[in-house]
């Protein structure tokens, strides 16, 4: 070979080099798109199930990343969103037979990667509950005893029972324990209520758990189990499966506020599912010492309604979806008193009324916490209330509105001094439905000279109507003066800072 032909062909190889070796950035000299994969790769499942989605993305100038998942296309009727959309870890519940599309892509604060797309096919399922449904119950039932309709003394249960429509009340000072492997099957519009004087011990095993059922598997054949003001710290329903309830509208397991009296419950292992309303209701002056391992799915409405008196109780280790009403956790009643932690949950809490943060008291959300508003709803602090929202960038804190239309819901107010009011890693989006419109307004009240303060970093503000934030412009409001270059705004109509 002539030293012309070499040293053509040297140059030709060096710019393949260059080409295929960034392709993102031919020069190698400005940015380089991130490189995402989906990990989790196509899926076949059965109708009804839980499609997990996972993906890795590399940013090789170690920009930090933000990432977005989208359901690119769905079979018809099929209501699936993906939970989760913005974190590498995902989730939908494939409720349709056919073929589900989702896409990936990361973020690194300049360019999108390439999308990657997988293909989720799923295969249509009978909705007839199976015998497969249901737990493996050793004590098969041929007879069933019926139950008086008053309990009041001590009483054991061990074995087949049935509820009819007089119901069951449970009173006068009695205990109603219910062994392991029993079941209790109930008549058309059965119920069963633990009055104040009353109490429910109902624990069974792994092995041999407790069955409340209905006659026919029907959801809402029976109404409910019910607490009506029961403060005994005996009340306890563990390793036990509560279906085809909830024709009590409020939900298959219920604990009434309104009765005058606290009511008082510790919960471990028990699913609820095939109600024809919420799968379980817990009211204001709920007392749960005991919150773990909880399924509530299949239900018709969501997995629960939770009054802010029992929501910290609430555990991460639970499972909340598969729900037809939405995969939600209902918040709509009292505001928060005394400090208190929010989980991140396999749902979000959907917020149905405003809510505020009272004087001496701190919400903290942990990482990934999830806050979906309705029309006009918003949260505020108190002249002493605290917020302390800190997620992480891999598990942001999402405050956002149930539709996903700017000025959906009314936004934060920040009407505290306390130098714990933080907003780190969030997201806020689709608020500024009041006035003036924004999703932060800072707001000293009235007669307070303390002012209002908050630090807000590492957060993202979208699709917000009027500003990202908004403050009246007296020397006692406080925000972190870096504000524009700590945070990412995108899309909000009037800007990111306004002033009165």
């Amino acid at each position: 070979m002539n030293y012309l032909n070499y040293t053509k062909t040297a140059i030709l190889a060096l710019t393949l080099i260059v080409t295929f070796g960034c392709e993102d950035d031919p020069d190698n000299e400005g940015n380089h798109l991130p490189t995402v994969t989906i990990t989790s790769g196509d899926q076949v499942v059965n109708q009804g199930a839980t499609v997990n989605l996972s993906a890795t993305a590399i940013d090789v100038d170690g920009d930090s990343l933000t990432y977005l998942w989208t359901m690119k296309s769905k079979p018809s009727g099929s209501d699936a969103q993906i939970n989760n959309s913005r974190r590498k870890s995902a989730s939908f519940e494939a409720d349709k037979g056919g073929n589900y599309i989702v896409a990936f892509k990361a973020n690194d604060g300049l360019s999108d990667s390439h999308v990657k797309t997988a293909t989720v096919k799923v295969s249509s399922a009978d909705p007839t509950p199976t015998p497969t449904d249901r737990p493996l119950i050793e004590k098969v039932c041929h007879t069933y005893t019926e139950l008086p309709q008053y309990i009041e003394k001590d009483t054991t249960l061990d074995g087949c029972y049935k509820v009819t429509y007089n119901g069951v009340s449970v009173k006068d000072n009695a205990l109603l324990t219910i062994k392991p492997g029993s079941t209790i099957m109930f008549t058309s519009n059965g119920l069963f209520t633990v009055e104040s004087d009353g109490a429910l011990k109902a624990v069974g095993t792994a092995k041999e758990p407790i069955l409340f059922t209905g006659e026919q598997k029907t959801a809402g054949y029976w109404d409910a189990i019910r607490f009506r003001g029961s403060n005994n710290t005996k009340n306890e329903i563990a390793h036990a499966v509560i279906e085809y309830g909830g024709g009590d509208s409020d939900g298959a397991l219920t604990l009434k506020g309104s009765y005058g009296g606290d009511n008082r419950l510790k919960l471990s292992n028990v699913t609820f599912k095939h109600s024809a309303s919420h799968g379980f209701k817990f009211e204001k002056r709920t007392k749960l010492d005991k919150f773990e391992n909880i399924t509530s799915t299949k239900n018709a409405k969501t997995a629960g309604i939770v009054a802010m008196s029992a929501l910290d109780k609430l555990d991460s280790a639970s499972d909340f979806t598969g729900n037809l009403g939405g995969d939600y956790i209902l918040v709509n009643e009292g505001d928060v008193t005394t400090n208190v932690t929010w989980q991140n949950l396999t749902v979000p809490f959907l917020i149905e009324r405003d809510i505020a943060i009272g004087d001496n008291a701190t919400l903290t959300l942990k990482p990934g916490v999830r806050l979906v508003f309705n029309s006009g709803s918003y949260l505020s602090t108190g002249p002493l209330g605290v917020l302390n929202a800190v997620g992480t960038a891999k598990d942001p804190i999402l405050f956002t509105g149930k539709e996903k239309v700017a000025g959906y819901w009314n936004g934060i107010k920040i009407g505290s001094n306390s130098t714990n009011n933080i907003l780190k890693h969030t997201i806020l989006e689709y608020a500024g439905g009041g006035s003036p419109a924004c999703a932060i307004e800072m707001y000293p009240h009235y007669g307070d000279s303390s002012g209002a303060r908050v630090s807000i970093t590492d957060s993202e503000f979208s699709n917000n109507n009027g500003y990202a934030i908004y403050d009246d412009g007296d020397d006692d409001i406080w925000y972190n003066k870096d504000i524009e270059s700590s945070n990412t705004f995108i899309n909000n109509s009037s800007g990111k800072v306004g002033h009165n």
